[in-house]
């Protein structure tokens, strides 16, 4: 098994912000950072139907085996984002048994995206959702990403070249006090 991906970390995480608008996620958005949580997705989508897909890019092995240590991955110390939790990962870099229970794995191969363990992430399922997710820890990134937006900050403006169209943010001007 390989040990290191040809494709870099910053490139697989692209490649998961348009798999996640392929999966029907409206907003998706890649290495954001926020203050109201710890925890940093390599990339996390949004569908208006209710549901959040966190996708952790590993282009190595070592990389996999230190995600385990993660705080946010114990749930009996803290939540994490995401309804629906992938790996992404070159193909043959993971092996689908050795994934932690309830997460899927998406194999990168050419330019083709394939889906080897979990379902395709659906609002009209009828089972429940594989994780309970730390909703306050969504509604802040979510927050903080229209902030962004609204600031126009250039960190944000890359969210808006994924998918024309994915996401409109209006900013209402603030009134100003009239002179009396």
């Amino acid at each position: 098994m390989a040990e290191l991906s040809p494709l870099t970390h910053a490139e697989l995480s692209r490649r998961a912000v348009k798999w996640l608008i392929n999966m029907g996620c409206t907003v998706a958005v890649d290495e954001i950072t926020t203050t109201c949580t710890p925890e940093r997705c390599d990339a996390i989508g949004f569908n208006g139907g209710g549901f959040s897909i966190v996708v952790e890019v590993k282009c190595s092995r070592s990389d996999f085996q230190r995600d385990k240590h993660k705080g946010h991955r114990n749930p009996a110390i803290r939540k994490g984002m995401g309804t629906y939790r992938y790996f992404m990962a070159p193909a043959g870099l993971l092996k689908p048994e050795e994934l932690p229970d309830g997460w899927g794995l998406v194999e990168v191969g050419g330019k083709i995206c394939r889906i080897v363990k979990g379902g395709k992430p659906t609002y009209r399922w009828n089972e429940p959702y594989p994780f309970e997710n730390d909703r306050q820890a969504e509604i802040g990134l979510l927050s903080s990403l229209v902030r962004r937006l609204r600031d126009g900050e250039p960190s944000a403006q890359r969210i808006l070249t994924q998918r024309q169209n994915s996401l409109t943010v209006a900013a209402t001007p603030q009134p100003q006090g009239e002179a009396k």
